[in-house]
């Protein structure tokens, strides 16, 4: 065995490793998908039986992607079953931990995208919003495809299948209340990339693209027309808007949630335990500093003004939640790692020992991260008295 493990070469072995490390994954989003609570909160089971099928598509096409799945999964298999209620968000969620991955591997070395990948996959924020039925988990899975998008485009622009593909991502993203703003600043920074882009596909292409854009766009655009969905709603904004004190508060109290004490949310949290545990934190303030420091940079004004767009749209108290800011945490805390890495590095640029010690540190951290993240959400989670008392309905 060990025999034929060396024969293989430096790029196969990284694709099996890769793929036994994306199997566990699933492992662990599959693992008592059904099973871990003793039934569904009031609000999954609204979800559960939120504009399901052609009709209730049709007519409020939000969110459509995880519709068109968890329709397409209960036709199949049939209605009153949790695991595959549930199953839609494990596969979006799954989405996002492989495009935050890739992601992250584009921009920092394979150490660093194995740490951070390690610790988004298995932050408890993650596993709690991908392991529920609700629509937070398409808020997950924005910042990492639009910012992968946004990165092939800029690499591969040349390449019409590139460009097709990022499209349909962002068709798919229109659908999420609050992300169009997200989506047009997008567009506007990487306008040149994607005139280069447009130009380098065939006529023929042109007019595939117009056509299903259009067959994309059109249940979105009509019920807009329409009046079933709110304007104000799929700008982000909510039904109400509250005084400027109170939006400066909320406005607060969102870093509040993310860094010092979790939001109250029994159905998707537990306690007031912070989103970020302490070595994640730390991390994430040295990315923010690195970037901050680094602003003439492109990706420093990308991350930095869709961070600021993000963090405003989850302030409004609208639709978007805190969902929408978690994962670019994740990417400040792999920049911080990455930081602290070269640093220490750098100081021993020759020395083995101190070279295996440092990253030792760093893994170790991580390893304890991705426990504490298992435990808080499998173990102290459901056995919660306020988990036990809201999961008890039934689909």
């Amino acid at each position: 065995m060990s025999k034929n493990w060396k024969k293989l070469g430096k790029p196969s072995r990284a694709i099996v490793i890769g793929a036994l490390a994306g199997l566990s994954v699933v492992a662990v989003y599959l693992y008592r998908l059904g099973t871990l609570t003793n039934g569904a909160t009031l609000s999954e089971v609204q979800n559960i039986n939120f504009g399901l099928g052609t009709t209730g598509i049709i007519h409020n096409p939000l969110f459509l992607p995880i519709q068109l799945l968890r329709s397409g999964l209960i036709f199949i298999v049939g209605p009153h079953n949790l695991f595959v209620d549930r199953l839609p968000d494990v596969f979006f969620g799954l989405i996002a931990i492989a495009c935050f991955s890739y992601l992250i591997w584009l921009w920092h070395d394979a150490r660093t995208t194995v740490f951070a990948a390690i610790l988004f996959a298995f932050s408890p924020w993650v596993l709690h919003v991908s392991r529920v039925a609700s629509f937070d988990v398409m808020y997950l899975l924005v910042a990492p495809l639009l910012l992968l998008t946004h990165v092939l485009l800029h690499r591969y622009n040349s390449k019409p299948f590139v460009f097709i593909a990022t499209l349909a991502s962002w068709s798919i993203l229109m659908y999420i209340p609050g992300v169009i703003w997200l989506l047009l600043w997008n567009i506007y920074l990487q306008r040149s990339d994607i005139k280069s882009a447009w130009l380098n596909c065939s006529g023929l292409l042109k007019k595939t693209f117009a056509l299903v854009a259009g067959l994309l766009w059109v249940p979105l655009v009509a019920e807009l027309a329409v009046g079933n969905i709110r304007i104000l709603t799929y700008l982000g904004a909510p039904s109400k808007l509250d005084s400027a004190t109170e939006m400066a508060k909320h406005a607060a109290s969102v870093p509040y949630h993310l860094f010092v004490v979790g939001p109250e949310y029994p159905a998707i949290w537990l306690g007031h335990s912070p989103i970020l545990n302490i070595f994640c934190l730390v991390m994430c303030i040295l990315g923010i500093y690195y970037y901050l420091d680094h602003w003439s940079a492109s990706r420093s004004k990308l991350l930095i003004s869709i961070s600021l767009i993000a963090l405003l749209l989850v302030a409004l108290n609208g639709p978007a939640t805190i969902s929408l800011l978690v994962p670019l945490l994740y990417v400040f805390v792999a920049m911080g790692i990455a930081f602290i890495l070269n640093q220490w590095l750098k100081i021993f640029p020759l020395n083995p020992l101190a070279r295996s010690i440092g990253i030792g540190i760093l893994a170790l951290a991580v390893g304890l991260s991705a426990i504490y993240g298992l435990r808080s959400y499998f173990v102290a989670w459901p056995a919660n008295q306020t988990t036990i008392q809201i999961f008890r309905y039934h689909p």
